[in-house]
């Protein structure tokens, strides 16, 4: 409510729980006596459905990032990336193709511009970074050959 003057859209997504994520969400849970769970496909579906009441509500649009399984007439795909909107904003036309990043990405085309290894933030449910204690350390860099700007 407090967002709706602002915005016109809340898009969400759950996460993908990778192998890297579990492991580090476990350590996580472990050092700080924590639980977490990956909800199933229900709760999944109850959550959206009692968010996008909330959203509509307020008068915003509200979209699911690359989960089309979770997709129905109160969530539509997100593209996060979006022509159309990048250039209401520009005031020109903004054109790419549609490419999403991974199956159900509804994205224009557009490049990642991070890095495995690169990022020292701590972020728990990072997929992208195998050893975040490493990336503690004083000595620690990020490696500039790894950067892919």
């Amino acid at each position: 409510k407090a967002f709706a003057p602002y915005i016109d859209e809340v898009t969400v997504s759950f996460a993908n729980i990778y192998r890297k994520t579990a492991r580090n969400l476990n350590i996580a849970a472990k050092t700080h006596g924590l639980h977490w769970r990956d909800p199933g496909m229900d709760e999944r579906r109850a959550l959206l459905n009692d968010l996008g009441e909330i959203a509509r509500d307020n008068g915003l649009r509200f979209t699911i990032c690359s989960q089309p399984e979770l997709e129905n007439a109160s969530v539509e795909g997100a593209a996060c990336i979006d022509t159309a909107r990048l250039s209401r904003i520009a005031d020109r036309d903004i054109s790419a193709k549609q490419k999403g990043n991974r199956p159900g990405c509804l994205c224009a085309e557009s490049r990642d511009i991070g890095a495995y290894d690169t990022c020292a933030h701590g972020c728990m449910y990072c997929y992208a970074v195998r050893d975040h204690e490493r990336m503690r350390l004083p000595d620690w860099k990020p490696d500039p050959a790894r950067s892919m700007l």
